[in-house]
């Protein structure tokens, strides 16, 4: 049983997993086994001193003898305090540094991953990684581990000296102490799988509360408060149940065992007695031997009490690892190269994509952008337009056909080289919860204050960010939400000209604003165009009038394309969403 305990799947993933990330505090480590090591020679000394005090001191009133006793045991005592405490801080220093290098890991593979893995991921899910199962792994290394690897060799260690103290005792106890592992063996596998069970159910509640505190304004309007209370409830039923049996099976793993270490008490309590009394064993010994077999009832019982913090590790383990696991679909190929600065055109050739793999969102897509053009995608919803934008920014890349820069086909050129040409618009204007002058210098994080202050000039936001109290120093709260729609626009508009690109892409860039502000916008955009090319994506029509070139796209197909005037002649699908947004 002992052997099962020690040898759970559970108990080596998290050493190996601890191991993993322990080369960075190897000299914290042993200095750490050195306490444990110190505070285990007390507790296995101690008992000894009880039966030289029944065996030699009462029997001969040697005072000498006490005195040295008692020295040694509060030289032992002083080693063994500062051991405990050196191993206190030693296993906070290291749990609180493996958990920075596992947040970090997990930071850092989210930005190596795909799109496409954050359109099927909830956010609650991944932020329960970063919270309560990174917390649960930091517990475990840093208090249940420690604390482990001394109860096992305490147990050990101590189940060896019974037998130096007497053997019949220790032969009885060697036959009685599985008992002890019952409860482990038993309950090990229902912990694990009720604690897993809950920590999803938990990522699912933290799901739904950060959904609708995004979108207080559609329940506000819609009066969802009801619908969104009544269907959060649901989900605080199920994870009240899976709750309820991860702590039940928790507490009835430590209960089974605690109760078989009374069992064994008593029953060794009952062979020892008789054996004193009969004269094969004396007072001391009995006393020696109680007292080592409580080390082993000691050790036992916080192996046991620990076991349920280890399986809620392991489960924190199996959720961190499986997001480590995640592959991105986008990657740099062996062999890419740097893209160089685009001179004459982005080709599309015969491109075909689905997000789903059962419809085509893009079907045989084929057109030219000569440098320096300004271009527009055009359709109605759902006909393909930001997909294109996916695409030509390689946010996906295509099932068919290619996507060419100059003839370099994007897949044989990294990621980095394409992405320091493009800059984007997107319909949905992010600000990170920070000064206006880091949201801009992001486009480019070595840019100096003059040449943020020429972004946002050649955004028109300059003289709007002087007006404000902190000027470029104002904090534009989460989300940017302690500005204006427009204002945002502008601030992402500076950062994505900041630095420099070759192409502009504007996805949507003004949908969400007043005419009024769309219009001042545009003419903004009309005048960053010069020099650039331009490609954006837009419901508007009155926007496009005058790019270069209009493709208009419907059901994933390239059916028209031309100038305004050339699309108008053709009275094409561009022709009656003309006629129609004209009304």
């Amino acid at each position: 049983m002992f052997y099962t305990l020690i040898s759970s799947p559970g108990l080596i993933l998290l050493l190996r997993f601890s191991l993993s990330f322990f080369h960075r505090y190897w000299v914290q480590g042993v200095l750490l086994l050195l306490a444990l090591l110190f505070q285990l020679a007390f507790d296995l000394l101690l008992p000894f001193a009880y039966k030289f005090i029944f065996d030699r001191l009462i029997p001969t009133g040697d005072t000498r003898f006490l005195a040295l006793l008692l020295g040694g045991l509060v030289v032992a005592f002083i080693i063994h305090s500062l051991a405990s405490i050196s191993q206190d801080y030693l296993s906070a220093l290291i749990g609180s540094g493996i958990l920075k290098d596992i947040r970090l890991k997990m930071f850092n593979h989210l930005q190596h991953l795909c799109l496409s893995f954050y359109t099927r991921v909830q956010m609650g899910e991944l932020m329960s990684r970063f919270s309560s199962d990174v917390i649960d792994i930091e517990r475990a290394i840093a208090i249940y581990l420690p604390k482990g690897i001394h109860n096992i060799f305490l147990m050990i260690l101590s189940t060896l000296l019974l037998f130096v103290v007497e053997w019949r005792l220790a032969l009885v106890t060697l036959v009685a102490l599985p008992i002890i592992f019952i409860g482990p063996h038993l309950f090990g596998k229902q912990v694990t799988s009720t604690s897993y069970r809950f920590r999803q159910d938990e990522a699912k509640v933290l799901s739904t509360i950060q959904e609708n505190i995004n979108a207080q304004p559609v329940i506000r309007n819609f009066g969802l408060q009801k619908l969104m209370l009544f269907k959060f409830q649901e989900q605080l039923v199920v994870l009240s149940h899976s709750s309820l049996h991860s702590n039940f099976f928790s507490l009835l793993l430590g209960r089974f065992s605690l109760l078989s270490i009374y069992f064994l008490q008593i029953l060794i309590f009952g062979v020892g007695a008789f054996l004193a009394i009969y004269g094969y064993l004396t007072t001391g010994a009995l006393v020696g031997f109680l007292s080592l077999l409580i080390n082993v009832n000691v050790a036992v019982d916080g192996i046991t009490q620990q076991v349920p913090a280890l399986i809620q590790a392991t489960t924190g383990i199996l959720r961190v690892k499986q997001l480590l696991a995640e592959q991105s679909t986008i990657t740099d190929a062996v062999d890419a190269v740097p893209l160089p600065p685009l001179a004459k055109e982005i080709r599309f050739e015969d491109v075909t994509f689905s997000y789903s793999g059962v419809q085509a969102n893009l079907d045989k897509v084929s057109f030219t952008i000569r440098v320096g053009q300004s271009v527009a995608f055009v359709g109605p919803s759902g006909s393909g337009k930001s997909t294109v934008l996916n695409l030509l920014m390689r946010f996906y890349d295509p099932n068919h056909g290619s996507m060419l820069f100059d003839g370099h086909d994007l897949r044989q050129v990294s990621q980095a080289s394409l992405r320091t040409q493009i800059s984007a618009v997107f319909q949905e204007t992010f600000l990170f919860n920070t000064t206006i002058r880091e949201n801009i210098c992001l486009g480019k994080p070595d840019a100096t204050d003059a040449e943020i202050e020429a972004a946002a000039k050649a955004a028109e936001i300059h003289d709007t960010i002087l007006s404000f109290p902190q000027k470029y120093d104002t904090c534009v709260g989460e989300r940017g939400g302690q500005i204006s729609g427009g204002q945002r626009q502008r601030i992402a508009i500076a950062r994505a000209i900041l630095r420099n690109p070759a192409v502009l892409v504007l996805d949507e860039a003004t949908s969400s604003l007043d005419p009024e502000s769309e219009s001042a916008i545009n003419t903004t955009l009309l005048n960053l165009a010069r020099g650039r090319t331009v490609i954006s994506v837009t419901h508007r029509l009155t926007s496009v009038v005058k790019s270069d070139c209009i493709f208009v796209l419907e059901g994933g197909k390239l059916i028209e394309q031309g100038t305004h005037e050339e699309l108008l002649n053709l009275r094409g699908l561009y022709y009656r969403l003309w006629w129609k947004q004209s009304q």
